[in-house]
C-alpha cells in the first residue's frame, strides 16, 4: 500500500484490473471505463493516470486531470 502513493501511472490489462478490484469482471469497454475510475480511487493510490489495455480493442486512458476516459483503438496488423 505504501508504494501505491508513489505511482504516477497504473498500466494494467483487463485481468489485472479485475484482480485489483476484487475480482469484478472487466470484459467490455464500459467495464473498463468504470474500472479505470475505480482504480484511481483505490486507497493510497492518489490521483494518477490509469491505462487499461484491452487486447484487440485497444487501450483505455484516463488521464489524471480528466473525468472522461479515452479509448485508443489498436491498429489492425
Amino acid at each position: 500500500p505504501e508504494l501505491l502513493a508513489l505511482v504516477d501511472v497504473v498500466n494494467v490489462n483487463e485481468t489485472e484490473a479485475s484482480t485489483l478490484l476484487g475480482g469484478r469482471p472487466v470484459a467490455s469497454v464500459a467495464d473498463a471505463e468504470a474500472a479505470a475510475a475505480d482504480l484511481r480511487r483505490l486507497p493510497g493510490m492518489g490521483a494518477c493516470h490509469v491505462v487499461i489495455t484491452l487486447g484487440d480493442k485497444g487501450a483505455l486512458l484516463l488521464p489524471r486531470d480528466e473525468e472522461t476516459p479515452e479509448l485508443v483503438t489498436a491498429p489492425l496488423v
